[in-house]
């Protein structure tokens, strides 16, 4: 086999056991939780649900809550690594590499090429021609992948994005 068949071949395993991993961990973290908290999968924080067990009717009880969150990933396309910088230019210093198989969320995408996103923790820039765009849907521990619209690139491109698509910033579903 052709060195590059191998490597493509290496590198889309190596996504499929990462996703597999994310998601033991989080359906595992989900099981660990008492019922009167939910976890937010993409950002860590734990919300407590308002009212008493006691006061949901027969009808909700055999419901089960979930809410589901979509946020913009970028997923460098590049074939070993690309460089995080501190700024939207090259003059900026550098943080670090993003590398193909890993996703990070994005804040915005910036009209001179560079896309603003989440880099251990901060703000960090990308060149935006080295990344592809994703929708990730996190539902009850699922996720789901789908191509983003131009619509939803452009809620990005105009720095319009939700905290989190569905959810205001208290928790309340946004209508569509």
């Amino acid at each position: 086999m052709k060195k590059q068949t191998i490597s493509a071949l290496l590198t889309a395993l190596m996504i499929c056991l990462t996703i597999a991993i994310v998601v033991v961990i989080v359906r595992i973290q989900m099981r660990e939780l008492p019922p009167e908290e939910t976890v937010d999968s993409d950002s860590y924080i734990v919300q407590e649900v308002s009212g008493s067990q006691n006061s949901v009717s027969d009808d909700q009880a055999g419901e089960k809550q979930s809410e589901a969150v979509t946020v913009l990933v970028a997923v460098p396309n590049a074939s070993s690594s690309v460089n995080v910088r501190s700024g939207p230019g090259t003059e900026y210093n550098r943080l670090g590499s993003a590398y193909s198989n890993n996703e990070y969320e994005v804040l915005e995408i910036l009209p001179n090429g560079w896309t603003k996103l989440l880099y251990s923790e901060q703000e960090a820039y990308i060149n935006s021609e080295y990344v592809d765009y994703k929708l990730r849907t996190t539902d009850n521990g699922n996720i789901l992948y789908n191509i983003p619209s131009e619509a939803d690139l452009a809620e990005y491109k105009n720095g319009t994005n939700p905290p989190s698509a569905g959810a205001d910033p208290q928790g309340n579903e946004t209508p569509e």
